[in-house]
Parts: structure tokens; C-alpha cells; sequence
């Protein structure tokens, strides 16, 4: 594991969404959104997914979404938030400024937060080990740590693989932190506050329901204009489900909306594809309209959403989508060659819409009307 320096301008990442939905053929089907505003005096961050071939020092190769051009980075660095290595391991970053990480007065070897993603990519097959992994090191803060942290440079993780199971990893006033599997979080994360409180804050919205909202049938009053208080329309039983784009409010969004069209639904989770219907769902439920978020300053920027993945682990599959084309584009982990001497990757443009002209298949393929014997 290499210890890396770097450096980030303000207005970096604010935000990312992150959820699981179980399926039963392929464990878990993962859903991640990138929420964030553009570096400053950039028309954008310059994201690419790139194939990063297993090197010597390497046990996986990995695929993953790249942020490149960041000055003042060294030319060419990547900063790797999102990946599955080749045996179905992946991880996601998603900010939180109150990380606090561990000290570096240790003899553990140490790993800089920024190297936290491919170092776990390229070296372990599933979260059991990937969590040993990050116990025998000391996860420490970059130069400045504390002010990078507060410009939303700072990260926790999402570690899930191929057999169905999942961490959430934070580092918390100097200590690592894991919630382990389904009995210590719930598959959803975003970013401030740290997950205990978010989990705990759901409490807040017990009152949402997947059911129609009939509890006041008692009560009801037959008035010659109608009956009130009734339901008049659909839609009710999600009011209060907050609907901003504020980290607490998309993690409850996440939550109840996954749980919801699950058990209404079960045939939502019945196969894969069902499953990446519903996580897409979630994904446009949390997308962010540039320009709508407002920013703090002048050296802030808008956020909103440049890219979104969803990662099937057991299937080794990989799907992006951008901003501007939301068409899901696929990999399949398994045809690739990481034993390639060089990375190769795909620029994802925030401009090209991909739209398919589709008004031939509206067209007569024969001629319409009576046919002369």
C-alpha cells in the first residue's frame, strides 16, 4: 500500500448517495450517486472510468470512476472514489467532514485516506478481509488534514463483495469505526452527520407509510360537500419523507423508498434486471439540477450530480451513466484483460446527450392499405 500526498482546491466534494438492494440470485445490486460541485475555473471535474490492470506488487486488477486534472494534483494522479476489482470486491467514497483519522505517531504502516480505495481494490477479495486489511494499517489525514476535511475532501466507505456482504467504514475522533454487516447499518450511506446519527434520524419519519392513509376512518365526518379528512389523490402516505437534497434527507429518501417499493412490490427485487429498475428509481430520486443547490461563497460551486453507477458484484457488472446521457452504459468485469500493461479509460463527457433517434421504428416497414391479388 503506497502512501500518497495530495493537495485539492476548494469546492470539491459535498455529497454522494449510496444504497443496496438485495436480490436474491446475486446478493446485492448497488446503487451510488456523485453529488458535487465543479472545481473552481473548471467547466467540470474531469471523470473517467478506467480499467487499472493488476500490478506486480497487485493482487486484482479493478475498474473504477477517476477524478483527473485537479490542480494542483501532480499531472495525471487520480483520485479513485468508486470501484469493483475482478473477484466482485467494491468499495464507494463518499465525503464526511467530521472524519477525524488516525494519528500518525504509529509504527503501523500507513495509508494516506485518498489511497484508502485502490489500495483495498488491488489487494483483497472480499469485505472480511479487505476490514482486516484496514485494521493492520494506520488510515491517516493528508497535509492539513483538518482544513481539507471541511472543504469536503474527507471520506467514509462502502465495502460490499460478491457473496452478498457489506461494511460501512468511518474513522471517528482518531478511531476506526465498521459497521458490519446488516445487523449494524441498514445498506444506506450519504455523508454528514456520521452514520449513527443518520440510522438513529429515522426514527424521526416513523409516521411515513407504504400503506393508504385510512387511520382516521373513526373520526371521518360526512359534510353535504364531501367527506373529510380523507385522502383525496395519491401520494399521501410519503408526507413528511423530506424531499431536499441535504445529506440526512437523501439517506432517509434512500431508505424509505427502497423499503417501500419492496415490500408493495416484492417482484421489484425478483431478478437483476427488476433490481436495477428500482435502484435507478432511487438513483433519479436523489439526482441533483445543477443550479438549484445553493453554494456558500464565491469559491464554492453548485452541486449536482455528474455521474451515477450501479455494481452487481456477483455478476461482475458495472454500469455509468452522466449528467447529460442517462442511458446505462455497461461492463462486464469478466471480459476484460487486467493483465494489460497500461490503464486505459473512458473520458465521461457532461455534454453528449446520447439520444437515439428511434422515429424508424414508427415507420411502415410495408405498405399500408389493401392488397391488390
Amino acid at each position: 500500500m503506497l502512501l500518497v500526498s495530495v493537495f485539492f482546491v476548494p469546492a470539491l466534494v459535498h455529497g454522494c448517495t449510496y444504497f443496496e438492494v438485495p436480490q436474491k440470485d446475486v446478493g446485492l445490486v448497488i446503487g451510488r450517486a456523485m453529488e458535487l460541485g465543479d472545481v473552481v475555473g473548471s467547466s467540470n471535474m474531469h471523470w473517467r472510468v478506467s480499467l487499472h490492470p493488476r500490478k506486480k506488487s497487485d493482487r486484482y486488477g479493478y475498474v473504477s470512476v477517476d477524478g483527473v486534472g485537479m490542480k494542483p494534483l501532480p499531472a495525471g494522479l487520480p483520485l479513485v472514489t468508486e470501484g469493483m476489482n475482478e473477484n466482485g470486491l467494491t468499495i464507494s467514497a463518499n465525503t464526511l467532514h467530521r472524519s477525524v483519522y488516525e494519528s500518525r505517531l504509529t509504527l503501523k504502516r500507513k495509508v494516506v485516506e485518498w489511497d484508502v480505495v485502490p489500495s483495498i481494490l488491488s489487494n483483497f477479495s472480499n469485505v472480511s478481509d479487505a476490514l482486516e486489511g484496514l485494521k493492520g494499517v494506520a488510515v491517516v489525514g493528508g497535509p492539513d488534514s483538518e482544513a481539507i476535511c471541511g472543504i469536503g475532501a474527507c471520506f467514509h466507505w462502502a465495502i460490499a463483495d460478491k457473496m452478498g456482504n457489506s461494511a460501512i467504514v468511518e474513522y471517528i475522533k482518531g478511531k476506526l469505526v465498521v459497521y458490519d454487516g446488516p445487523k449494524e447499518h441498514v445498506g444506506v450511506m450519504t455523508n454528514d452527520p456520521p452514520l449513527d446519527w443518520q440510522m438513529t434520524n429515522l426514527n424521526q419519519f416513523v409516521n411515513v407509510r407504504p400503506d393508504w392513509p385510512d387511520s382516521n376512518a373513526d373520526i371521518v365526518k360526512h359534510l353535504a360537500s364531501g367527506t373529510v379528512p380523507q385522502a383525496v389523490g395519491h401520494g399521501y402516505n410519503l408526507i413528511g419523507l423530506p424531499g431536499d437534497p441535504s445529506p440526512p434527507s437523501r439517506f432517509v429518501r434512500a431508505f424509505f423508498l427502497r423499503e417501500f417499493a419492496i415490500v408493495n412490490r416484492p417482484e421489484s427485487v425478483a431478478t437483476q434486471e427488476n433490481a436495477i429498475v428500482l435502484a435507478t428509481g432511487i438513483l433519479n430520486n436523489v439526482y441533483l439540477v445543477k443550479g438549484t443547490v445553493a453554494k456558500k461563497s464565491m469559491l464554492d460551486a453548485f452541486e449536482y450530480s455528474p455521474w451515477a453507477v450501479i455494481k452487481i458484484p456477483k455478476s461482475g457488472v458495472f454500469l455509468y451513466r452522466t449528467a447529460a446521457d442517462l442511458t446505462w452504459k455497461q461492463i462486464t468485469l469478466s471480459t476484460l484483460n487486467f493483465e494489460a500493461l497500461e490503464p486505459t479509460s473512458i473520458q465521461l463527457s457532461q455534454t453528449e446527450l446520447g439520444i437515439q433517434d428511434v422515429s424508424a421504428e414508427l415507420s411502415p416497414k410495408r405498405p399500408m392499405g389493401f392488397v391488390r391479388i
